[in-house]
């Protein structure tokens, strides 16, 4: 994969070792100055109460946002800032790889910080989304445009594709340099036509046709 790997500067695994990674969140961050933001925070704090690992994707983290990753065993992985959330994901999916630790993944939750959650989390769709149990990839919303795919700020993906060739053969060769035009292209629609081609389910939680329904 053209600059995968290459771009990773830094990492620490979550909780400190390579250990329960069996429900793990890939998050993708941004912020000019390395903040994680409070609305961020909650969200990762709801996901370590509910039990997921998390693994930050991030090109720069300020000391206060690295010192509170610490405090809730949150990982992390200084990154160059290239191929947005799918460069990321990439990054994050082929360092899992290369240290052996991608085969004990039975959940993979993949988000970045384009969408924040509401304040009242629990009575929100999040908590159907991250309980997903069946061998669908599940996301918030969907789209028609230019093919048909689930929107990539948030897919929760089982075990039982996560072990499959074609996956491990996507990561290795997505072009993970490129802007948002590659990133839609190849990253969110591209995964979800491999998917669709593959025979898995796609599930919305909110499809688009049934918004339209409701306008």
């Amino acid at each position: 994969a053209i600059n995968a790997l290459d771009r990773i500067q830094e990492v620490r695994l979550p909780g400190g070792t390579g250990s329960g990674l069996d429900r793990l969140v890939l998050f993708s961050h941004f912020h000019p100055r390395g903040w994680l933001q409070r609305c961020i925070r909650r969200e990762l704090v709801d996901l370590r109460e509910r039990g997921w690992q998390v693994l930050v994707l991030s090109d720069q983290l300020d000391a206060e946002a690295l010192a509170w990753c610490a405090t809730q065993e949150i990982g992390w992985v200084r990154r160059r800032n290239e191929g947005r959330d799918f460069g990321a994901f990439q990054d994050g999916w082929l360092l899992l790889r290369d240290r052996g630790l991608s085969e004990s993944i039975e959940r993979l939750v993949m988000l970045n910080d384009s969408v924040y959650p509401v304040v009242d989390l629990e009575a929100s769709s999040w908590p159907r989304f991250l309980e997903a149990q069946d061998d669908s990839v599940v996301g918030f919303s969907d789209s028609f445009q230019n093919g048909y795919h689930l929107q990539s700020y948030a897919l929760h993906l089982p075990g039982a594709v996560l072990q499959q060739p074609w996956w491990e053969s996507y990561w290795t060769t997505y072009p993970g340099w490129g802007g948002m035009t590659i990133a839609i292209r190849d990253g969110e629609i591209g995964l979800s036509q491999l998917l669709l081609n593959q025979g898995v389910a796609l599930k919305a939680l909110h499809p688009v046709s049934r918004l339209r329904a409701q306008l």
